[in-house]
């Protein structure tokens, strides 16, 4: 599902606006799941899901979030002190 919004094999990361439509997408046959997925908590995602840039969803991020076993710790949320210091500085 998230590779078919893929413009170019090569591209290493999807905008927030890209994410959200993907994950509304994959939410229109589950409606309860379609209630939670708030834009917040998109948002929450999308600075979780960021590797490579800040504000953009890494592939290769989403893949390892994806293929996590239950048991497994959550994934590191890489660039948080950038991401942080952006929010303060805008505030």
């Amino acid at each position: 599902m998230i590779e078919n919004i893929r413009k170019n094999k090569n591209d290493l990361t999807m905008s927030p606006k890209e994410f959200a439509n993907a994950i509304k997408k994959a939410c229109e046959l589950n409606q309860q799941l379609k209630q939670e997925l708030t834009n917040q908590r998109i948002s929450y995602l999308v600075h979780y899901l960021v590797l490579e840039q800040i504000g953009q969803v890494s592939f290769e991020k989403l893949h390892r979030a994806m293929n996590l076993d239950r048991n497994d710790a959550p994934l590191r949320q890489d660039k948080i002190d950038e991401i942080l210091a952006t929010k303060k500085a805008i505030n």
